[in-house]
């Protein structure tokens, strides 16, 4: 278990509690000047239960964590939490063949027409998987998830591991152009749907238009190839 494992804990009450003192001292020591210290409820699902404090997006806890990790990423040398690499390959168990997987940053134009016509900026983060040599098919969000959470069998050579990683970028210009791209494009058709039932509830008169900003970004790249490979 992983120090920012450790301090996270179920409580009996329902929620998580955080204890911020078992955190990497680099870690409690910025989350102290945010104003979290000590051992406190936290709850990551509407309504928090009596007591806790709901941590969405903007909370300082993740807001934190998030920052030290991309520091890491960019600068190992620096003292932030260890370093999150952008681009991997490893043997797992989780697949039958080789998968790529693709953390993206996906982001979305909100026009809004009232009147006055105005443009938001929206963005979220979309993790995606398919097969090497399937590509037109693209493995839900909640798969690719769970693919990166099954732990490594054993480790690679790195000339294997660059070799591996070099393919999949290949692949990636016509994976943004085309399954990507779509995906972007229902993405953006369901959240305009949802601001429509929000405006209908409210009794809004604004119409909403969503567009996605194409390519996406991609923010890391996995290769994973099944156990023995």
């Amino acid at each position: 278990m992983s120090r920012l494992d450790a301090a996270l804990e179920p409580s009996k009450k329902g929620g998580m509690r955080a204890h911020i003192s078992a955190l990497p001292a680099a870690v409690a020591e910025r989350l102290a000047a945010r104003g979290l210290e000590g051992t406190f409820k936290i709850a990551f699902e509407e309504p928090p239960p009596s007591g806790a404090e709901m941590v969405a997006r903007s909370h300082p806890l993740p807001a934190t964590l998030a920052e030290m990790l991309l520091e890491g990423a960019l600068d190992p040398s620096s003292d932030s939490v260890a370093s999150l690499g952008r681009a991997g390959a490893w043997p797992t168990p989780a697949v039958n063949t080789v998968t790529i997987v693709v953390l993206l940053r996906l982001r979305f134009k909100l026009i809004v027409r009232g009147r006055n016509e105005r443009m938001l900026l929206a963005e979220e983060a979309a993790v995606l998987a398919w097969d090497a040599s399937q590509t037109k098919t693209i493995l839900t969000a909640e798969v690719a998830r769970t693919l990166l959470e099954q732990p490594a069998s054993a480790d690679l050579a790195q000339i294997a591991r660059q070799r591996l990683i070099d393919k999949a970028i290949e692949q990636m210009p016509a994976m943004l152009d085309g399954p990507i791209a779509t995906y972007a494009r229902d993405r953006a058709q369901a959240l305009a749907e949802d601001h429509a039932r929000v405006r209908v509830a409210a009794a809004g008169s604004a119409r909403v238009t969503v567009e996605p900003v194409l390519p996406p970004d991609v923010i890391g790249l996995y290769v994973l190839v099944p156990a023995g490979h």
